[in-house]
């Protein structure tokens, strides 16, 4: 289950928080300019390229892959110190969303995935925790500390939370809290008199 709530983060917390959006939007965007690079290069005519709209890769290049990309993650961090500053699941949540978009384009038949403009990435994700975030009045995140949080509804006994999705609308901030319980439904025995209705038969056969 999913439970929304008001977070207030101060000046200095609202300012990592979009800084890190816009990080993890960059990133977003980088993944998809390979990705996109390698199907034109892969559709150019066979004796040639456009030099405008094609790069001319190997014929043996491998698909910049989910695994590639975040593989390739801690070589451009020390290329692009920038992205030192959002939380390391964070910022790979962004690659795994890109590729979760272009799997929706292969296998489903969504649109191709475009680029993100500046303000278009409006939440971040935090997929792991090693104890409840949840604190009193407060939710604690990695490199912001602790967040004051209206929680106007506790979260349930025997739940423990799984994931917490940061999102930013207009001028206000809230937080997506999914919580998990891990419990046993048995499976029960038919009882009762069952009824059925056969439709399209012509022969009704009673026994």
């Amino acid at each position: 289950m999913n439970y929304r709530y008001r977070i207030y983060p101060n000046i200095a917390q609202e300012q990592s928080l979009k800084e890190w959006m816009d990080i993890c939007r960059i990133a977003y965007n980088y993944g998809l300019r390979e990705i996109k690079d390698w199907c034109n290069s892969r559709k150019c005519m066979v004796d040639r390229c456009s030099i405008s709209h094609e790069y001319i890769m190997p014929p043996d290049s491998p698909f910049p892959s989910e695994v590639k990309q975040l593989n390739a993650l801690p070589v451009a961090k020390k290329v692009f110190p920038r992205l030192l500053e959002v939380p390391s699941q964070v910022l790979q949540q962004a690659v795994k969303q890109l590729h979760r978009a272009w799997e929706g384009f292969q296998k489903i038949g969504h649109g191709f995935p475009r680029f993100k403009k500046f303000g278009q990435f409006k939440s971040l994700l935090f997929p792991q925790f090693k104890q409840n975030p949840v604190q009193g009045v407060h939710i604690a995140l990695p490199k912001l500390g602790l967040i004051p949080i209206n929680l106007h509804r506790p979260i349930p006994s025997g739940f423990v939370v799984k994931q917490v999705r940061i999102i930013n609308k207009a001028d206000r901030w809230y937080v997506s809290i999914n919580i998990q319980c891990d419990v046993n439904v048995p499976q029960t025995m038919p009882h009762g008199h069952p009824i059925g209705v056969d439709v399209g038969l012509e022969v009704r056969i009673v026994g």
